[in-house]
């Protein structure tokens, strides 16, 4: 590959600024080799076990193998009770026991584990036992913020941690929760254990308007996110690599199967950015950004979804109109006027 591909880099010249450059049609731009090509997420190298592969030297195993159920070739990794170092060594449904460093399956409910990692895909690792993703209820002890059902927590205590209220952001500008300035910090509130509001601060950060003079709270919590993770993973996500589990290229959308897997994914995409990178999703005038980088997953989901909510009013506006023309309809409402009338005589 030549320089000549590249599809955004840094200005040498102008530090801060980003080169880009438009991908011939049937092209994309690769967000980790950062260069145009027509199926970026099957041809980059350092793939884990499990991705779909061509050959050897895309995987970290350096093991390409044909994986004739799914009708695909696929990285192979270490299997069951061979020696490993880290995670990425073992094959699907495993992981690298810390303490053994062997291969071993992931753990099940409530059994024992020092990592999300360790745990089945639909699971993480809450004080030392594997339980559900967005299982926990409110003011119950747990460890890991997606245990919960509110997708929140906070400590009691230097030992202790507790599942609380999912927080909203109050004093921000709604609806995309923007800054004054890059100086300013946003603040969250919730109910504590003792069902009394309590808040915290996060510093904003900045946008990624072409003048850089925006800026905008980093995190938007819903209620709905853990909900939809443990829905999303549970049947999308339980035949990926350990490492790859949440991961919507590389895990989840390789999973799709109807209409219904493609929304449940959008859903979670739109939550995921939301909460995760929700500065870089806000500045909406950066096309080449919305379609040249990873940040495509989440404003072709959140179109798609905006579409399908359109759709789905336009046509409930034309049911009540054709309600509204039935003769049937006319003689129901005179009958009911008369029925009123009558009533107060």
């Amino acid at each position: 590959m030549s320089g000549l591909d590249l599809c955004y880099k840094q200005d040498i010249l102008n530090k801060g600024t980003i080169l880009m450059k438009k991908c011939p049609i049937g092209q994309y731009c690769h967000e980790k080799l950062n260069r145009c090509m027509s199926d970026p997420f099957k041809s980059y190298q350092g793939k884990l076990p499990g991705e779909s592969c061509n050959y050897n030297y895309q995987c970290l195993s350096q093991n390409c193998q044909p994986d004739f159920k799914l009708d695909i070739s696929a990285c192979n990794g270490i299997q069951v009770g061979e020696t490993c170092k880290l995670n990425f060594d073992c094959g699907v449904g495993l992981f690298c026991n810390k303490t053994s460093n062997i291969c071993q399956q992931l753990n099940g409910i409530q059994m024992n584990c020092q990592d999300d990692k360790d745990c089945e895909n639909n699971a993480v690792c809450s004080n030392n036992k594997c339980v559900g993703i967005s299982t926990i209820d409110n003011y119950q002890e747990s460890s890991t913020e997606l245990a919960c059902k509110s997708g929140f927590l906070s400590k009691v205590n230097e030992k202790q941690s507790i599942c609380m209220s999912t927080p909203i952001i109050i004093g921000q500008q709604l609806p995309d929760y923007r800054c004054n300035t890059i100086q300013d910090s946003c603040t969250y509130q919730y109910y504590d254990h003792n069902l009394k509001p309590a808040q915290f601060k996060l510093k904003c950060e900045c946008g990624l308007s072409q003048n850089g003079n925006t800026s905008y709270c980093p995190k938007i919590y819903h209620e709905e996110y853990t909900q939809i993770l443990n829905e999303t993973i549970s049947r999308l996500g339980m035949n990926c690599h350990t490492l790859n589990r949440f991961k919507i290229y590389e895990c989840l959308q390789q999973n799709i199967r109807n209409e219904d897997d493609m929304e449940l994914l959008r859903k979670y995409t739109v939550l995921y950015f939301q909460r995760e990178m929700n500065s870089k999703i806000r500045d909406e005038g950066i096309q080449c950004l919305k379609t040249h980088s990873f940040l495509s997953q989440y404003w072709n989901a959140l179109e798609h979804l905006e579409m399908k909510q359109f759709n789905y009013s336009s046509q409930n506006r034309r049911n009540v109109a054709t309600i509204l023309r039935q003769p049937q309809f006319g003689m129901l409402s005179l009958c009911f006027i008369f029925m009123i009338y009558f009533s107060y005589q």
